[in-house]
């Protein structure tokens, strides 16, 4: 678990999510996966907070390891679940995947039958800049790649990107998500570029190594050039 005085990041290193605290409600970014629901009841406890207090859990996007928990979740807080309009189709369990993607369709496929997948009530389906009234307004950002409908949560109140899938940070050595698990993977790279050019202090990614927002940051500035030094049409239509 890490903490700042306004937010919370909980589970394991294979995959985050994220308790923002607005007062005495809660936004919840991304549902996980494995980690079980006592360690969001414990770091809700510690805040003197329970589960009426989320009320709203935002989808990153629509893959399992973000998803599988969020009905479960829903049922308990009563939250509203927002949501990437781009990714109905994953967030439904229904996407039809191509080319290298297969390997993430038979891998969501295998994930749902086994965990017996039910997919959460979206009460919301948000675009690209549409404002979430949170922590001191979100916009949302799409960083597409991943999925179509990927999106990242920027606050320009405390210049912080919470970047879900769009790369990984382990041993300091960032990196794009695996090939098999991205819709588009040139999309990724320019997507990658994008949020550099945000500018913010801080990104909080939601697979990777316990560390700064800071830190994190400045590992993706490191992967956004080494992209550019690759393949430099990654910073069209930033």
């Amino acid at each position: 678990m890490s903490n700042s005085a306004d937010f919370i990041s909980i589970g394991s290193s294979l995959v985050r999510q994220h308790l923002l605290f607005d007062g005495h409600e809660v936004t919840l970014i991304d549902a996980g996966c494995f980690s079980g629901l006592d360690s969001l009841a414990a770091a809700l406890s510690q805040r003197g907070l329970g589960w009426t207090n989320v009320v709203r859990i935002l989808l990153t996007h629509g893959h399992l390891d973000h998803t599988l928990r969020a009905a479960e979740i829903q049922k308990l807080t009563g939250a509203e679940v927002w949501a990437p309009r781009w990714d109905q189709d994953h967030i439904a369990g229904h996407h039809a995947y191509c080319g290298w993607s297969r390997g993430c369709g038979l891998l969501e496929a295998v994930g749902r039958r086994v965990f017996r997948y039910v997919p959460p009530r979206v009460d919301r389906w948000f675009g690209p800049d549409e404002i979430i009234p949170t922590w001191g307004s979100l916009r949302v950002v799409s960083l597409p790649g991943h999925t179509t409908g990927h999106s990242g949560f920027l606050s320009l109140a405390h210049s912080m990107l919470f970047s879900g899938d769009l790369f990984s940070d382990y041993l300091d050595s960032p990196q794009l998500p695996p090939r098999w698990f991205n819709t588009d993977l040139e999309q990724c790279r320019k997507s990658v570029c994008l949020a550099t050019d945000l500018g913010v202090n801080g990104v909080v990614p939601n697979h990777g190594m316990i560390a700064s927002p800071a830190h994190h940051r400045d590992n993706l500035r490191r992967l956004a050039d080494r992209i550019l030094t690759r393949w430099p049409l990654a910073s069209s239509g930033r």
